[in-house]
């Protein structure tokens, strides 16, 4: 059986004409018969061979007879087919089709002269006497034969040597080698070199300082092959030599600097603005906008479209945006744009958000413009935010730049006298409409852009438009954003006070603080804890002010080390009347009474503790006796004779006994009797 590819065009001229003939020889009893109909689906028409003539049945072989023994060996190899298709080659992509199917005829032939070449071997070793040589002179031939078969089929032929020497160095590469051995074309090592050490020389010609155009580098460059310019590499010292260099035309040197490949690298060398080269290079991230409050902030400063003098000098506002929300959370405003400038910025963000009992966002993306001398301190990741993206020099990352155009041209900014616009706007509207400009005073811009502040956060979010942006901040945080971590930005942010803490209690800002951690009053054993570190003791306070003056958050810190947090002490009702109306009252006046308590508690239980003992001090006082007072404790007798009975002397008394030891009394003469020379 035969398809009819075979019979068109070779044998009729087309499908119309073929057919015709069946549906006539049909109604015969000789001539053309259908074995198969083709109808239906990957039915394909089959006719039988011997009812072909025999004009065409010479020109087309008997395919029940094999002429060539390679067809009973071949077939397409898939895995070939996968990998010429999925192979790339060069800059240039991948194989184009048809050099595929060329590749892939090849690699199913070299299978099948190794299938062929291994039957070989077993059927020569089988016999008895066999002997192997010639196998490498008859698997060229069946090679060679399987061409011509296919030639005389009209079928594609390989490209296999013809030589068996060359066929047999080629089955060898690919066997060790595989698919790879089979390519050839794509990789031109030898023009790769030549030519790279030119294109090298055309890029370093076009990098010079003084920005030659294209035209000036073919100009270099065909004066040095002249030898009128010399080219020297500064690190090696080396001199270039002409001779190695081949003459190019200036329509070769334009469009090599022209590619891509080059001037992407030459642009980045000669150019200082990367703005202008990242929107040209650069590809951009495309981001999913995010659907919570609390994800990301994004950040940037900000100069309202107003002059406040004759300088020209414009107010700076440094503003915070969040893109869950669209919601501005934090503005400063000032003359200058410094470190303490921004550090007033984020000091603004924390107060917002403590104020309306909100966490700080958890993503931070800003510029690298001083934000980059807080990398190590407050903006470590961590500290303010958990995660910190700073871009050096890259507007269009910035998802703010985009809402600060929506308001530089609101019609409440532009309606106040003194709008400065763009003088190349794409919009006329935006464009400036006047060369003199009105000065503004700096506390009515500063006006301006709070209103400005306000009308934004009180309008509808463009993600949410049924709420504003306020209350989408406020209503819609996400769940996984974590507290403020107040140890670790209040050393940078805060304020410090020196005081002192007495009795339990701190004075701050004018008001009574207590002990405490974690936002809760310290009672239990972790009060006495925290009163044995710092009762009595000079303490530095660092705390955060809020927008009304009051403590937002303090922290006690002793030795550069942070203790404990003062909490500010609840207030109760001195009159129980008033209190009833008001049932925090009640809990205020026990949490103090808890606090008072612990206190006296442990002093009366370590005053139980404490055990009464007898102290016997053997301890003396002098180091020796040496010096002595005796001539004090020495009697004084009087030179009168004795006229008293029984021989006693006088001025002696008769001592009182009553069975004690007897006691001797005298008189001591006076100091001035001593001073007198009496004794």
């Amino acid at each position: 059986m035969v398809t009819k590819d075979e019979l068109i065009p070779g044998f009729f001229p087309s499908w119309d004409a073929l057919k015709l003939k069946l549906f006539r020889d049909a109604k015969k009893s000789t001539g053309i018969r259908r074995a198969r109909q083709g109808k239906g689906l990957n039915n394909e028409l089959l006719i039988d061979y011997d009812t072909l003539p025999p004009a065409i049945r010479n020109q087309i072989p008997d395919p029940r007879k094999v002429d060539c023994i390679m067809e009973k060996f071949f077939s397409i190899d898939a895995e070939a087919v996968r990998w010429f298709s999925e192979k790339r080659v060069g800059r240039y992509g991948y194989i184009d089709p048809a050099r595929q199917m060329e590749y892939v005829l090849d690699a199913s032939v070299l299978r099948s002269a190794i299938r062929l070449r291994e039957a070989r071997i077993h059927e020569v070793t089988a016999r008895p006497g066999g002997k192997l040589k010639g196998t490498d002179k008859y698997l060229s031939v069946e090679v060679n034969l399987f061409n011509e078969v296919r030639r005389a089929k009209n079928l594609t032929c390989h490209t296999l040597p013809i030589h068996h020497l060359r066929l047999k160095d080629k089955i060898k590469r690919f066997e060790e080698e595989g698919y790879e051995s089979l390519l050839k074309g794509y990789k031109n090592q030898n023009a790769l070199q030549r030519t790279e050490s030119i294109n090298r020389l055309l890029n370093a010609i076009f990098i010079q300082k003084e920005k030659p155009s294209k035209l000036e580098v073919f100009r270099r460059y065909d004066a040095f092959l002249r030898g009128e310019v010399e080219v020297i590499n500064p690190t090696t010292g080396e001199l270039y030599n002409p001779s190695e260099y081949t003459p190019l035309s200036e329509k070769s040197v334009t469009a090599f600097l022209a590619r891509w490949s080059e001037s992407v690298a030459t642009h980045k060398a000669r150019s200082a603005d990367r703005q202008q080269y990242m929107a040209k290079y650069e590809p951009y991230q495309k981001l999913e906008h995010p659907k919570f409050a609390g994800s990301i902030i994004s950040i940037d400063d900000r100069q309202l479209p107003f002059i406040y003098d004759k300088n020209n000098h414009r107010v700076w506002f440094y503003i915070g945006i969040d893109l869950g929300s669209e919601c501005i959370v934090g503005f400063v405003w000032g003359k200058e744009k410094n470190a303490a400038f921004l550090l007033d910025f984020y000091r603004e963000v924390v107060r917002n958000c403590a104020e309306w009992g909100l966490p700080v966002p958890a993503q931070l993306e800003c510029e690298s413009h001083l934000n980059s001398m807080l990398k190590e301190t407050l903006l470590l990741p961590g500290n303010l935010f958990e995660y910190v993206d700073i871009y050096p020099n890259s507007a269009h990352s910035k998802r703010i730049e985009r809402y600060f155009r929506s308001m530089r041209y609101s019609e409440d900014e532009k309606g106040v006298p003194g709008w400065i616009g763009r003088p190349w706007a794409r919009d006329e509207s935006n464009q400036t409409a006047q060369d003199n400009r009105i000065i503004v005073p700096y506390d009515r811009i500063v006006e301006v852009g709070l209103k400005e502040i306000e009308r934004w956060n009180n309008s509808p979010c463009s993600i949410y438009p049924d709420k504003t942006r306020f209350e989408i901040f406020c209503e819609k945080q996400h769940p996984d954003v974590k507290p403020i971590n107040w140890h670790g930005i209040l050393p940078h942010l805060g304020e410090w006070t020196a005081t002192s803490c007495n009795h339990g209690q701190i004075r701050l800002n004018g008001d009574t603080f207590l002990l405490g951690d974690q936002g809760d009053i310290a009672t239990g054993d972790a009060l006495i804890d925290l009163m044995s570190v710092v009762e009595g003791k000079a303490i530095d306070i660092c705390w955060l002010r809020g927008h009304k003056g009051q403590v937002l958050k303090a922290h006690i810190y002793l030795d550069g080390r942070c203790v404990c947090e003062a909490i500010a002490q609840p207030v109760a009702y001195r009159s129980r009347l008033e209190a009833r109306s008001d049932p925090q009252a009640a809990k205020n006046m026990e949490l103090v009474e808890r606090y008072k308590n612990t206190i006296r508690g442990y002093a009366q239980r370590h005053k139980k503790e404490i055990e009464k003992l007898v102290l016997i001090d053997h301890r003396k006082k002098t180091l020796n006796d040496n010096f002595k007072i005796d001539w004090y404790a020495t009697p004084v007798y009087d030179d009168a004779p004795d006229t008293e009975e029984e021989g006693e002397p006088a001025g002696v008394e008769e001592a009182f006994n009553d069975g004690l030891n007897d006691v001797e009394t005298y008189r001591i003469p006076s100091l001035v009797e001593r001073f007198a020379g009496h004794q």
